[in-house]
């Protein structure tokens, strides 16, 4: 007979009161029926918020987190300047060796893929 699961229950307040991360602004989830079209400038407005705001707030500092780099590679980053952006990169990165394999799946998931100039 398989006993019951145990269920622990705390009561209290978190040690910890951390501000509120940075976000996306709304135009960039909040939609319907078809993906927004934003500007270059939202796009690097969007990605400062979110770099100035993690930096700010000392986040990747604070948790002593860094996605570590391939082996042999140099590290150029500092928890100075180690941000939203280089964080993020570095999680794509793990996916695969190759970006093409991500813009293949983007591509059949429904993207459409175009570079700048392209019609």
């Amino acid at each position: 007979m398989i006993p019951d699961p145990v269920v622990m229950l705390t009561m209290g307040y978190p040690a910890e009161d951390p501000p509120v991360r940075p976000r996306y602004p709304m135009s960039f989830h909040l939609f319907e029926e078809r993906y927004p079209e934003l500007s270059a400038d939202e796009v690097s407005e969007a990605i400062d918020v979110m770099d100035t705001g993690y930096l700010e707030q000392e986040y990747y500092r604070k948790a002593d987190f860094m996605i570590p780099l391939p082996e042999g590679a140099a590290e150029k980053f500092t928890f100075d300047d180690y941000s939203w952006t280089e964080h993020i990169s570095r999680k794509l990165g793990l996916w695969g060796a190759d970006p093409q394999e991500l813009m293949k799946a983007l591509v059949s998931c429904g993207f459409r893929i175009t570079q700048e100039g392209d019609e």
